[in-house]
């Protein structure tokens, strides 16, 4: 090969190194991608929770605790009614959905991770613990399918003031 005197080895060497770490490079993409679901499924459920404490704000304050919605560092967040809770913890590449309800029959508190909301091909999808269940993609309805899975036994004997 001749070398000429303006020759632009620049465009060679990184086409080259391009080429050595392009399993690294996808590997490295890949990552990126599923990084920015989880962010997203996060500001969902953000979102979700932000609109909802609007909603309640007043009920929040005169349920004096019995109503309850905290966020930290531990649990992304966590919502409550009574003994009933939905704690969503975000790990490393997973956001992990447990729910908590009150079982009569034990008197006692039980919680479950009922799923993991994973990355998928384009969005986020919902893995369902115990179920051979592929998922399906994680959006609101998710969100709302949780909260009426959690909280539903709250309104079971409320015959006064009717049902969910």
């Amino acid at each position: 090969m001749t070398v000429h005197f303006f020759y632009d080895y620049k465009e060679e060497l990184v086409k080259k190194l391009r080429n050595r770490y392009s399993e690294s490079l996808n590997l490295k993409e890949r990552e990126l991608f599923e990084k920015a679901q989880i962010d997203e499924a996060i500001r969902l459920i953000g979102r979700y929770f932000d609109d909802l404490e609007k909603q309640l704000g007043e009920i929040i304050s005169a349920s004096d605790g019995d109503i309850k919605l905290v966020r930290n560092r531990d649990s992304l967040l966590e919502f409550s009614i009574t003994d009933n809770f939905l704690r969503i913890i975000r790990k490393e590449n997973l956001i992990q959905i447990i729910i908590g309800y009150y079982d009569i029959e034990e008197d006692s508190i039980k919680s479950k991770t009922v799923a993991h909301v994973v990355p998928g091909e384009k969005r986020c999808q919902v893995k369902k613990l115990g179920e051979i269940h592929d998922g399906s993609t994680f959006d609101e309805n998710t969100l709302n399918h949780y909260m009426r899975v959690t909280f539903k036994s709250v309104f079971l004997f409320d015959d006064e003031k009717g049902s969910l």
